[in-house]
């Protein structure tokens, strides 16, 4: 008896994709996410070499500029084999599983069983994570929480899952399958949830600023005032979460001018990010090398009372530190090009714009996310990277066959 090698093919994605997925958001299961990944790899070779095709990299220009200003930092850099090793894991990895994610989304229909598998493991890491944690733990008991329990408390991670979560709502609310979309809106519910219970003000900030990009490209599609009506209340919640938030982490404060300046004015971070661009300033061209830690061997003796202040908390001043002015440059070079992507397909058929606007939504609440914290490296790169490149290569696939059933017209 023969095996079909397209099923097998399959298969082996699907068992590789899923492990990954899980595991991705949780710390310490690199040996499980390194052998997922593997086999990722292996299905996609065998995948382009059964189909006689290259595997899929979009935005190829904005990659190679990106990872050739990374390894020229490494030159000067102050630890040259831990930058190259850092150019291997952080560029190299999410090239791979970006151009993975293309590859098979171009040839399968595979965003909404991935956002299937994507919102299982949300559901499962969340109700570990509310569970085990409940309301109402400081930010020290948070830390000592195991790490299955914190996965589900990521906030990076719940950001970044949220657009794709509404986006599954939404389709199957589409289906007539009302009792699974309410339960899928709910678990978004609970995602919020968990943000709260994070005691990570930011994550709430970014999910507003991600629902008002969605709302304003929704609202210039179709505008109504019932969607207008929601965003507002829905931003207006979030806008009381982050206050209450505020409350339960601020220690020792007597009046609301108290908080602003204990969580606004008085943030260490003002000092960090000014700091930061001095130090971009006085060596434009060139940086430490690449990788986050670099700051902390440049600058060691930078308020080195407080150990949290090992890297400039801000992914896009974090690349001038690594790689002067030409590294920031490339960086935004390379968001730019794939919301060039996304956006390219915001006046298509309805569902090819929802797809875009998902990947332009997830763009902007991750992108904001990291402006005052830096986790956009290792397991929430690769996760950001693998959702786009699903998105982008779906979008691309759509296109292509609407195309061919317009020509057979």
């Amino acid at each position: 008896m023969t095996t079909n090698p397209i099923a097998w093919h399959d298969r082996l994605f699907w068992f590789a994709l899923a492990g990954y997925t899980f595991t991705l958001p949780i710390s310490h299961t690199i040996a499980v996410r390194y052998g997922a990944f593997a086999l990722l790899i292996v299905a996609t070779v065998s995948l382009c070499l059964r189909d006689r095709q290259l595997p899929a990299l979009p935005l190829k220009g904005a990659w190679a500029v990106y990872a050739g200003i990374a390894l020229i930092s490494c030159i000067n850099a102050v630890s040259p084999m831990q930058s190259l090793r850092e150019v291997r894991v952080e560029i190299l990895n999410c090239l791979l599983v970006f151009s993975v994610s293309v590859t098979w989304a171009r040839q399968r229909d595979l965003l909404e069983p991935f956002a299937c598998v994507a919102t299982a493991s949300n559901l499962i890491l969340v109700a570990i994570g509310l569970g085990v944690a409940g309301f109402g733990k400081s930010l020290p008991e948070l830390m000592q929480l195991p790490d299955l329990v914190r996965a589900g408390l990521n906030a990076n991670y719940l950001l970044t899952m949220a657009a794709l979560v509404c986006y599954l709502g939404w389709t199957q609310l589409l289906k007539g399958r009302h009792a699974l979309s309410a339960g899928i809106f709910l678990l978004l519910i609970a995602d919020v949830l968990s943000m709260f219970v994070s005691l990570n003000r930011q994550a709430l900030v970014a999910l507003a600023m991600g629902l008002l990009c969605a709302a304003g490209l929704l609202l210039q599609h179709r505008f109504t005032w019932k969607r207008f009506a929601v965003a507002v209340a829905v931003v207006l919640i979030l806008t009381g979460l982050v206050f209450v938030q505020i409350l339960h982490r601020a220690e020792n404060v007597e009046n609301i001018d108290s908080i602003a300046q204990t969580t606004v004015s008085r943030d260490v971070r003002w000092k960090l990010w000014k700091f930061s661009i001095e130090k971009i300033v006085e060596h434009p061209l060139t940086g430490g090398g690449f990788g986050r830690a670099v700051f902390d061997k440049l600058y060691p003796d930078f308020m080195p009372d407080d150990p949290m202040l090992w890297h400039a908390h801000n992914m896009v001043l974090n690349k001038g530190i690594q790689m002067g002015f030409p590294g920031i440059a490339a960086f935004l070079l390379l968001w730019i090009a794939l919301l060039r992507a996304f956006a390219a397909h915001l006046g298509d058929p309805a569902n090819r714009s929802a797809i875009a606007i998902v990947g332009i939504t997830t763009l902007a609440t991750v992108f904001m996310k990291n402006m005052t914290d830096d986790f956009f490296v290792r397991d929430m790169a690769l996760w950001f990277w693998l959702l786009t490149g699903i998105l982008l290569g779906s979008l691309q696939r759509l296109a292509v066959r609407e195309d061919h059933s317009v020509k057979a017209q």
